[in-house]
């Protein structure tokens, strides 16, 4: 029978064995038992810390216009959070340049996640980019990307980036339509910007105005919004949302207002258009 290998008392109660040239065979066990545990707290605080539905929601980030009047701003959906991560669609940057990704972050702490991209870099050679999406408060969340590949989801900007508040945190100036049904980008930006409100509820009181010196004959004019809206859902489907929708509102009362002025001019509509202000 060959001898017993020495044995002795080793950390978290275990045995450290000794090899047959009395070198310790302990240390992958305990190691692999700390990795264990560190791996399961941090899944449970991911898991406990209110944390997958204080993720989940619509953000929205409005950068502003920097030195040379472009505007910086982006959306960012996330959902179907478990302890390991989210998915999430994110469009951010400016008129310039726009940087759009969607998949599966997954957690790396409570507070911060990332989602690696396979990108290409400047000279179209496969390169990462990195997204990152760390936590600072229950409303803000910050978006950065590190990896010469993200210029391949941005163009030239080269990165993702912004300061994202949770929707549901975000002031409403109520315009001419339900907010709290707002699901695509342009309404929330409409729903979250004062002027974009204002000029909403200016078009829509113009456009009412327009239906009844019309009526019953409104069948072309609403085919007329309905393309217009189509436009300007496909012309402002950027990052640079707010201006675009403040040109394509200015540019559409003005013509609504036209339309106006020249249904007035005509003899069968003067009753209906007693008390309205025309151009």
């Amino acid at each position: 029978m060959p001898p017993k290998s020495p044995v002795a008392t080793g950390l978290l109660g275990g045995r450290n064995v000794v090899g047959p040239n009395g070198d310790p065979m302990r240390i992958t066990c305990t190691i692999g038992l700390a990795l264990l545990i560190q791996f399961s707290i941090s899944v449970w605080a991911i898991a406990s810390d209110s944390n997958l539905s204080s993720w989940q929601g619509e953000w929205s980030w409005d950068g502003g216009a920097d030195q040379t009047g472009n505007q910086w701003g982006g959306s960012l959906s996330i959902e179907d959070c478990d302890p390991i991560g989210c998915a999430y669609r994110l469009m951010t940057g400016s008129s310039r340049s726009v940087c759009q990704s969607e998949g599966h972050f997954r957690f790396s702490s409570p507070t911060r996640a990332i989602h690696e991209l396979d990108g290409k870099d400047f000279q179209d050679k496969k390169s990462a980019c990195v997204v990152i999406f760390q936590r600072r408060d229950a409303g803000l969340l910050v978006i950065d990307s590190e990896g010469e590949g993200c210029g391949y989801f941005c163009g030239s900007s080269g990165s993702f980036g912004g300061d994202f508040r949770l929707w549901s945190s975000v002031p409403i100036y109520n315009p001419s339509f339900d907010c709290r049904k707002a699901k695509q980008p342009i309404e929330k930006t409409v729903c979250t910007h004062k002027v974009l409100a204002d000029l909403d509820r200016q078009l829509s009181a113009t456009y009412s105005e327009l239906q009844a010196i019309l009526a019953p004959d409104t069948k072309q004019l609403r085919a007329e919004q309905q393309q217009w809206l189509k436009k300007r859902n496909q012309t402002c489907g950027t990052a640079d949302i707010t201006s675009c929708l403040e040109a394509a509102y200015r540019q559409r009362t003005v013509e609504l207002k036209k339309a106006i002025t020249d249904a007035c001019g005509l003899s069968g509509n003067a009753e209906r258009c007693k008390g309205v202000r025309t151009q």
